[in-house]
This record gives structure tokens, sequence and C-alpha cells, in this order.
């Protein structure tokens, strides 16, 4: 009869497997399939870094080594990201710049991901409509980004903390809290997770925050004298590991990268404190506005039901509020300066499932009317997240075919020894525009700026010689650049040139 109902048992959490990662794959690739998003192609912001990692490697001018150790020392300059990196370029190495499986890869990862989280959930011993909204609210919304597209720190970094939150709800759902199985994977995952991006370094003690509560709360291991400490002796390598790694992190961006070399984000000592303040509101009340509502709703219901609470679970839920609560604010205040929006949302929204799912579902789960008010007001907020990234996907997909279909047109109207001008007044989609079209057969490529013309980048030998506007076989710039392009160019629309419209984008062909 046992072992009737141990294999009963395997049997349901089998298909429980299988019905989640169905679940995760409908969710991620239906959004990323439907919308298009996997076939989009070539988009400005990044993928131009594969073109010329590429070419580096077709060359054998470097090799991976190399590539990973100058890509990460260059980094160093102005941003503390080098898994990242490692990532990136190896990535580059394996498939180049096909984007059609980079972009594979990333929503792999995102489907990977909602399983670590859903399994967080139910080794935490929540039931499954709970641990199916976990998931949906930390990755559906403006978050969703990530899923879509490839250049980004914040899918492997989810990827990584979802893994280690989920080995630290097995540990507690197993209670092998100091067997090495579960801490060396949590302490790796943590140690490499604290590597991809300074937010997720931010965010390491929670991890130990977490470890440690669950496991000093554990009720069938009762609270005797002393067990504070031994929950600590107990783990204090992987502690001491993670909160280490943390330390170097912090010193390596404090001291050797510095929090002041980006402009739009970090800190630095010229940008007034009202600036951070304002950021903090506005991530607050507009970029997470949808959530800060949720959670405002969340914490009424709460207080309403807080009697409900035994004084012991009200402890242990008050110290998960409070892990969650400081990560939160952690993150604002990290942000302020930038404000908290879309993928930089994350791992904000992390933090407060714990805070208003994890901890507020302890205060309704023996309320009916109040538990069935809880969920819809999260299924509220899970309808609303997937809108948005359904609309965000839809949005990106048309930005990449525009793309695309702008530099084909270069290239069906213009020569090999042609020069073509890019003025766009990003200077990132000069540099972009270069790559790819010095990747496609046309080498004379060069860029205008406010210091007049600049060779960017050339993957050729062919570079042009000179720089002349009388020279110029086509331009690309934003459709609103077209008056002041026209007039540089000394040029009268449908009397000079032909215009071409691509959304945002523009060419210009002189007849």
């Amino acid at each position: 009869m046992e072992r009737k109902k141990v294999g009963n048992k395997a049997i349901a959490v089998s298909l429980e497997c299988i019905a989640v990662l169905a679940l995760a794959m409908i969710i991620v690739y239906g959004i990323l399939e439907r919308t298009g998003t996997v076939t989009s192609g070539y988009h400005f912001l990044d993928d131009h870094e594969l073109i010329r990692m590429e070419v580096a490697f077709q060359d054998d001018s470097v090799t991976l080594g190399q590539a990973v150790r100058n890509h990460v020392a260059n980094d160093f300059n102005i941003r503390f990201r080098p898994l990242y990196w490692v990532e990136r370029v190896t990535g580059a190495y394996l498939w180049g710049s096909e984007l059609l499986y980079w972009n594979y890869y990333t929503a792999t990862k995102g489907v990977m991901t909602f399983c670590l989280l859903y399994w967080m959930a139910r080794f935490l011993k929540y039931n499954r409509i709970v641990s199916m909204l976990v998931p949906c609210v930390v990755m559906l919304g403006d978050q969703f980004m990530p899923w879509f597209r490839s250049a980004n720190q914040e899918s492997t970094g989810l990827l990584l903390a979802s893994f280690v939150l989920c080995m630290i709800a097995a540990q507690v759902h197993c209670r092998k809290y100091d067997t090495w199985y579960y801490n060396i994977p949590i302490a790796t995952g943590a140690v490499l997770c604290g590597l991809v991006k300074e937010s997720f370094t931010l965010f390491m003690p929670v991890f130990i925050g977490l470890k440690f509560w669950l496991e000093y709360w554990d009720v069938e291991s009762g609270r005797e004298k002393g067990r504070f400490m031994k929950c600590v002796k107990g783990n204090l390598i992987t502690y001491g590991i993670i909160f280490f790694a943390m330390l170097v992190n912090v010193w390596m961006i404090l001291f050797r990268v510095g929090v002041d070399k980006v402009s739009y984000a970090g800190f630095d000592e010229k940008t007034e404190l009202w600036v951070y303040k304002q950021g903090i509101i506005n991530s607050l009340f507009s970029y997470t506005k949808l959530y800060t509502d949720v959670g405002i709703v969340i914490t009424l219901l709460a207080v309403v039901c807080y009697k409900a609470m035994d004084r012991e679970r009200l402890k242990k839920q008050a110290g998960l509020a409070a892990i969650a609560g400081c990560a939160m604010a952690v993150q604002l205040v990290a942000h302020a300066k930038s404000g908290m929006a879309v993928r930089y949302m994350i791992p904000y929204t992390v933090a407060y499932v714990f805070l208003f799912v994890f901890v507020a579902y302890q205060f309704f789960e023996k309320d009916r009317v109040h538990r069935i008010v809880f969920y819809i007001v999260l299924l509220w907020l899970v309808g609303n997240g997937a809108k948005t990234a359904y609309v965000q996907a839809e949005g990106y997909t048309q930005t990449g075919r525009n793309v695309s279909q702008l530099l084909n047109e270069v290239c069906a109207r213009t020569q090999e020894k042609e020069h073509i001008l890019c003025a766009f007044s990003d200077e990132e989609l000069n540099l972009a525009s270069e790559c790819w079209l010095e990747a496609h057969g046309r080498p004379m490529v060069y860029s205008w700026g406010s210091d007049g013309f600049k060779d960017i980048v050339q993957l050729t030998d062919n570079a042009p010689e000179a720089y002349s506007l009388d020279d110029v076989g086509a331009l690309v710039c934003y459709g609103g650049q077209k008056e002041s392009m026209l007039q540089l160019l000394e040029m009268e629309e449908e009397k000079d040139c032909g215009i071409y419209q691509f959304g945002e984008y523009m060419l210009i062909v002189p007849d």
C-alpha cells in the first residue's frame, strides 16, 4: 500500500512538471511566436555587437579567451557585468549573429525561469494557484522585455536568481539545511547571479536572508535555545561565500568601475538630490504603478485579516516582509536616477512577490472570501501584465521589421563602391547601421555627427579615403530629421532626391 502511494505521488509530480513546462512554453513562446519577435530580425540596439564579434572570430584576429577578456576589461570602464559578457561573447563564438538562434536561446531561458519560480512556490508549500501566479507576476508586464530582446542582462540574472531561490525552497521542503548538495548550488548560483549585473549584486543579501530565516522558523524543527547561532554555524561557509562575493562585487563597483560613468544611471555629485527623489516617485507611481496599486489593495486586505494570524506565524511573516521590503527599497534607490522602468523592474518584482504574494497569502489562507478577492486582484495584475507584454513584443517586432526594410532598401539602391552616410541623432544607431551595411557588402559607410564626419567602425579594409557630401549615394536618419538633412545635402524633396519612410526611420537617395 505504501509503495502504491509513493508511485501515485511520483506520477502526480511528473504530470505537474509536464503541465508547468507546457504552461511556461504557452505563455513565453506563445507571446513571442504570436507577435513575431523571434523572427523580427536585426535591431539597432546592441545587435551590432554580434556582427563585430562574428567578423573578428571569422578573421581569426582573436581567440575566444582573448575576446572574453577584452570585452570584460573594456566594460569595466563603465559597468560591472562580467558574466554577461562571458555569455555574450561565447554565444557569438558558437552561433555568430544569427539572431534566430539568439532569440530561441533567450526565450528558452524565459521558460526555465518560469518553471523555477513555480517550483520555488510549490516547495514552500503554496498551492498550485499561488504557484502559477508567482512567475506570471514576476515576468509579465513592462518587464517582459528580457525574453524578446537578446541583448540584456536580466534574462540570465533572473534565471540564476530563480535557480538559487528554488534550491533554497527545495532545501526548506526537505529540511536539509546544511547538506552540500543543496549548499554548493546555492552558493555557486548566488555568486554567478551577482556577476551578471549591478542590480543582482544588490539582490545577493536576499539569498542569505531567506535561507537563514526560513530555516530558523522551520516549525517542525522547533526553536530551542541557541537556535539562532546553530542556524548561523550550520551554514557559515555558504553565507560567507555569498557575502564575501558580494563585498568583492561592491568594491569593484565603487572603486574600480565607479557609479558615475553612465549619464542616465548611478550616482554623481553633480546630480541634485531632488532628481533621485523624483526618480523614486516616478518608479513607484508611473513605471510600476500597477504593482504599487495592487500592493496597496493587498495591504488593506491584510490589515482587515491580520487578527486571524497567530503570533508565531505573524513573527515569521514579519521577517520575510522585512527582507522583501528592504530588497525592494534597495532596487528603488539604485535606480533612482534612471527610473525603474521596463526590464529594470527586475529583480524588484521578485522581492515584490515575496511581500505581496507569499507573505500576504498567509493572511488570507483561512478566509475563503478574502482569499478569492486576493486571487482576483492578482489575476487582474497578471492580465494587465500579459496585455502589456504582448503590446511591447508587437512594437519590438515592428521596429525590427522597419530596420530590416530600411537597411535592405539601402543595399538595393546603392552600389558597392558608393558612399553611404548614417546621420541618426543617436550615435549608436549610426554604429549599428555601419556594422550591418559593411557586413552586407557596403564597405563605404561613414557617419555624420555634431563634429562632422566620423568613421565609427570599419569591418573591412575598404575605408573611404575622403568624406564628401557630394559623394553620398544614400543617407539614413530619423524621419524627424528630414528637413535638416535636406538642408545638409542642399537638396529639395522630389526634385533632387527620393525619400523612403520605414516607421520612424528614413532613407534619402540623391537622384
